[in-house]
């Protein structure tokens, strides 16, 4: 639309320029700070385990193991493996 106009903006004042580069980065580093958030968000939800309190699949658990016979070295091994990334 500019160059239609015949805009041109080096005869615009330096200040002007100066502000316009500013918002130009200040926009640019906010765009790519949104991306990489989304990105994150969904790596995280690809990859991640499931939330707490997140029901099993159907059929995954039969029902003789919910009740006290449990083996709890083996439930504290498999919370152990999820959350290696822990410290």
């Amino acid at each position: 639309m500019g160059l239609l106009v015949g805009f041109e903006p080096a005869r615009l004042p330096a200040a002007v320029l100066n502000v316009a580069a500013y918002k130009l980065t200040f926009i640019a580093s906010l765009m790519l700070l949104g991306a990489g958030a989304v990105i994150a968000r969904y790596a995280k939800r690809v990859e991640g385990p499931a939330p707490l309190g997140a029901m099993p699949p159907a059929g995954a658990i039969e029902p003789g193991q919910l009740g006290g016979a449990q083996d709890l070295d083996a439930f504290a091994r498999a919370a152990r493996a999820r959350e290696s990334d822990r410290v």
